[in-house]
């Protein structure tokens, strides 16, 4: 510097001067509705630090910052530097679009409405924009005016509409509250039907809080009463009533009511029994009234003999009835309209017989109790108040056998077996209609088996050591009742074994020839045993000469029997007969020969 014409040595300083910073680039995420927030960046710059500015009064440090809660007043160019050292860059811009919301839409229905009918929404038409609704029970739609058929109670509530522009801004939702009134539960309806001509109709429905009442009938009656009435009634005015009730504007289903107008009624009564006709002492019998003009409540007093009895029902029954006993019915009718309060039923006279009790006893007719086993034994049945055609069954030991007839026969019983016989009456009134004989317990002892003779010396020998008998040509010896009999006298011998009351067949026959005795009636030593029998018997005899030999027997009537011829025959024969089928009796049996006739006499018990 000079002062006073005198200059300063020189000072110095030295200058550094940097490139500024590349202007940075700006960025947005818009376009942005109101409301939403806005989104800057710009890249990253090393060492930098960031300065944005914008519309109203807008500035950041932040290298990316947001501005939440955007308005329309945000809109406009955002500018943002970089700073490097003490150099700034210039200004990088972008400018933020932010479009206003939708006006909220008005929502609107047209309710309220009863349950069943059709909810219609509604909000007005915005150019461009898109609806959305939503509502109770999941409902959606994206209709401006949608509809919702056959509402339910479950239907009503708040529904909202939002509408979204075409910048993609949805409104605030706008709302509507829908009503769905129930529909009022059908109504009960009822009269004094019947009536009759001349008098009221009175009609009658329940109560219902805050409704109106809409009744409807023959000859155009209404009536907006609860409970209307209908004086001087003809029978033009009979047919259905109708009534409907309204609450909140909704109208019920309509109840009913049949109303009949009648001129005056004749009360009639018929009475029927069942079981019908003659009876058995004891059955329970039904009578039934059917009656006319009784109206709606109509009594009855049954009676007997002209006494009541029974408990007013439109039956009666009783089981104690007897012979001769009169049933009538009178009825009280309810009917204002009849002619007389009663009347009275036909007479049912009562035919009852009285009950006979079935008995039925068993005793043997034939044969015997003990008896023998393989021995025929024949039962009868005695027996009161069978009827004309009583059935027997026969049973022993509870099992069936046997026919339907009063009598039984048996030759295969056992030792303990019990007979008993069921009687079936058809007897008229027979109660009980079956009964059963005490039983007869059986006692049936065996048959000896059939005894076998052998020969020593003189004596015959009986295989059985008990109970022998001894028979000679048929006939009983007398005291021969040993196991051995010393024979002494030509002929047929045999032995029959009894114990206990049975007796065996007669054992093979043995011829003795041997003792020199003859007996000239009985040359053929002809031999019938046992004898007497029960029908069935052994015939034998003895020849030694060769010839022609005739057998025959013969009844008491002198009926033919038997007959057999023997030719060039000789030597011992031997047959079993049997005459049961032909009954007891005295039979004769005779051997012929060209040389003697021999007779024996057959006694059959």
């Amino acid at each position: 510097i000079t002062v006073g014409g005198c200059a300063s040595l020189p000072g110095t300083t030295t200058v550094t001067v940097s490139a500024a910073p590349a202007t940075p680039t700006a960025s947005n995420t818009g376009p942005y509705c109101a409301g939403a927030t806005i989104t800057l960046a710009t890249p990253t710059v090393t060492g930098a630090t960031y300065s944005w500015t914008g519309p109203g009064a807008y500035s950041s440090a932040v290298q990316n910052p947001t501005r939440p809660s955007a308005t329309t007043a945000m809109a406009g160019t955002y500018s943002v530097t970089v700073t490097i050292g003490s150099c700034v860059s210039a200004a990088g811009t972008t400018t933020v679009v932010v479009n206003a919301l939708p006006a909220t839409p008005a929502a609107s229905n047209t309710g309220p409405y009863c349950a069943g009918a059709t909810i219609s929404l509604s909000t007005p038409n915005v150019g461009g924009a898109t609806y959305s609704w939503t509502g109770p029970a999941s409902f959606t739609s994206t209709l401006r005016t949608p509809t919702r058929p056959a509402s339910t109670t479950a239907m009503a509530g708040t529904y909202s509409v939002t509408i979204t522009n075409a910048a993609g801004c949805t409104s605030l939702p706008g709302t509507t509250t829908v009503v769905v009134n129930p529909i009022p539960a059908t109504p009960t309806a009822g009269s004094n039907s019947p009536v009759c001509t001349g008098s009221t109709i009175l009609l009658t429905s329940n109560t219902v809080t805050g409704a109106t009442y809409s009744w409807t009938g023959p000859a155009t009656f209404t009536s907006a009463v609860e409970d209307p009435s209908r004086p001087s009634a003809t029978t033009a005015m009979a047919g259905t009533y109708s009534v409907t009730v309204t609450v909140a504007g909704c109208t019920s289903l309509a109840g009913t009511t049949a109303v009949t107008v009648s001129g005056s009624v004749t009360p009639t009564n018929t009475i029927t029994a069942s079981p019908s006709g003659s009876i058995c002492s004891g059955t329970a019998v039904t009578f039934t009234a059917a009656s006319g003009g009784g109206g709606t409540t109509p009594t009855y007093q049954w009676q007997v003999n002209g006494s009541n009895v029974g408990t007013g029902g439109v039956t009666f029954m009783s089981s104690t009835l007897v012979n001769g006993d009169l049933v009538t019915c009178v009825m009280t009718s309810s009917s204002s309209c009849a002619t007389s309060s009663t009347a009275t039923s036909n007479t049912i006279t009562m035919a009852v017989t009285t009950s006979v009790t079935p008995t039925v006893s068993i005793a043997i007719g034939s044969g015997t109790n003990p008896t023998c086993s393989g021995v025929s034994v024949m039962f009868t049945a005695t027996s009161t108040n069978g009827g004309s055609s009583p059935s027997y069954q026969w049973q022993i030991n509870g099992a069936n056998a046997g026919t339907s007839v009063a009598t039984f026969t048996s030759s295969t019983l056992n030792n303990g077996d019990v007979v008993t016989c069921i009687l079936t009456s058809n007897a008229v009134c027979a109660s009980p209609l079956t009964v059963t004989s005490t039983g007869i317990t059986m006692v049936v002892n065996p048959t000896p088996a059939t005894p076998t003779i052998t020969v020593s010396g003189s004596d015959l020998i009986s295989s059985s050591a008990t109970g022998n008998q001894w028979y000679l040509n048929g006939v009983l010896i007398t005291g021969a009742t040993s196991q051995n009999y010393t024979f002494t006298a030509n002929g047929t011998y045999t032995v029959v074994v009894t114990i206990a009351g049975c007796s065996s067949t007669a054992s093979a026959p043995m011829v003795i020839t041997t003792t020199g005795i003859t007996d000239a009636a009985n040359p053929y030593l002809l031999s019938i045993y046992p004898n007497p029998n029960d029908g069935n018997f052994n015939v034998s005899f003895n020849v030694a000469d060769k010839g022609t030999y005739k057998l025959e027997l013969i009844n008491s009537l002198g009926q033919l029997i038997f007959r057999e011829e023997l030719k060039d025959f000789s030597g011992m024969y031997h047959k079993q007969l049997s005459v049961v089928e032909f009954g007891k009796g005295v039979y004769t049996i005779t051997l012929t020969s060209d040389k003697n006739d021999v007779v024996k006499k057959i006694i059959v018990y």
